[in-house]
């Protein structure tokens, strides 16, 4: 039988940081968004453009909010499951059998594995984790496009940071941490949990 170092003091973490990027990164996503003006019949063709602009580098900057948000958000996660199951089944045998799993997968057979609880894959919460990895997938995997004019007209309101709910994404997260172990994990998971409320993304 293979032995099993457990560490449940570890160094090098760095779920605390991704989590903490992200949710700054949506928080000035948020702002900028309460930023945006709206055009209206009443206005100049001068003053129209002049909102068109400003509202112009105000989404090119949430686009960027957006990525880094989404980006550092899967990197917790993938970082606390593999730290989760590190800390109960040590780092030799989680290196061996568990981390060439995909995210997902890793969300659903790690918990399993080390306290026999089971994501509920019909919640709502699995479905946003597998979005959340699939929007990352998309954005690490952007590709460009040929110039077209109408094009550009026909998709301006479709803007990189529609592609995912990010206050959806962590509902969701609250969701799949609750459904893990009540051992003594669950203060580490309300310290994750306890972050998130206290910047009120939630409400």
């Amino acid at each position: 039988m293979e032995k099993i170092d457990y560490s449940f003091a570890r160094t090098d973490n760095l779920s605390v940081s991704y989590l903490k990027i992200s949710v700054d990164n949506y928080i000035e996503f948020v702002t900028k968004k309460g930023k945006l003006k709206k055009d209206d019949e009443s206005l100049n063709e001068f003053e129209s453009a002049e909102i068109f602009e400003k509202n112009r580098i105000i989404i090119n900057e949430m686009g960027e909010n957006f990525v880094i948000s989404v980006i550092f958000l899967s990197m917790f996660l993938e970082s606390y499951i593999y730290d989760f199951s590190a800390r109960n089944k040590g780092d030799s045998y989680t290196s061996k059998y568990l981390d060439k799993l995909d995210t997902v997968s890793k969300w659903i057979i790690i918990p399993k594995i080390i306290s026999g609880v089971e994501i509920d894959k019909s919640r709502k919460s699995f479905e946003m984790l597998r979005n959340l990895i699939s929007t990352r997938n998309k954005l690490i995997h952007w590709k460009s496009k040929k110039f077209n004019s109408s094009e550009l007209i026909k998709n301006r309101d479709k803007e990189i940071y529609d592609l995912i709910n990010l206050k959806e994404i962590f509902i969701a997260i609250k969701d799949l941490f609750n459904q893990l172990d009540n051992g003594q994990e669950r203060k580490i998971h309300n310290f994750f949990l306890e972050y998130i409320d206290r910047q009120k993304i939630c409400e």
